[in-house]
């Protein structure tokens, strides 16, 4: 005769569930229907799938790539180096030809930028990723009052870069940022 499973699987074949239970008037389930169900193309088989994900990789290169054709020709042309900063770096008594790179590597020219708390239990803030350690340099440099963030003051240009040619100037040169800060590869 067959096994239980089969057997419902033909009756169900023959009589649909629609035709077993019509629906109420007033329902809150809608009738179905005639014709195919719609279906989601991504879950349907395992090739729609594949097929689906192929799609989102196209997609996204492609918007990848419009951002990178998007670019100017001087953010391109200057990758590894903050030239709108060297007016402003020679200001301040810092070498742009060694504090350009430096400040790509750390901060990606940015003067916002602020990193993860550091074993200091402060974060490197800035355009040079000066340390949060530095706060009595800073207090003193930037004469900062008493209640004022040390942190905040850091991501001011004029305060940052007084710090960072104090630094400079202290006797490390430029050990206080990595020696290979600067250099790629």
């Amino acid at each position: 005769m067959g096994s239980p499973a089969k057997t419902r699987n033909r009756n169900r074949l023959r009589i649909s569930d629609g035709d077993r239970n019509p629906p109420k008037l007033g329902s809150e389930t809608p009738a179905r229907t005639p014709g195919p169900r719609p279906r989601d193309p991504h879950t349907e088989t395992p090739r729609n799938r594949y097929r689906y994900r192929r799609y989102c990789l196209a997609l996204l290169i492609l918007i990848g790539v419009h951002g990178t054709i998007m670019t100017t020709p001087t953010q391109a042309a200057t990758r590894g180096d903050c030239p709108q900063h060297h007016a402003i770096l020679k200001r301040y008594g810092l070498p742009p030809k060694i504090f350009g790179p430096i400040a790509w590597r750390e901060s990606r020219c940015s003067f916002k930028s602020v990193s993860a708390k550091r074993y200091t239990g402060y974060p490197d803030v800035g355009l040079l990723q000066i340390q949060g350690s530095w706060r009595t340099v800073t207090r003193t440099i930037c004469k900062l009052r008493p209640n004022q963030n040390h942190l905040t003051a850091l991501t001011q240009p004029n305060c940052h870069l007084r710090v960072a040619a104090y630094l400079w100037a202290d006797g490390k040169g430029a050990g206080h940022w990595r020696a290979t800060s600067g250099k790629r590869g």
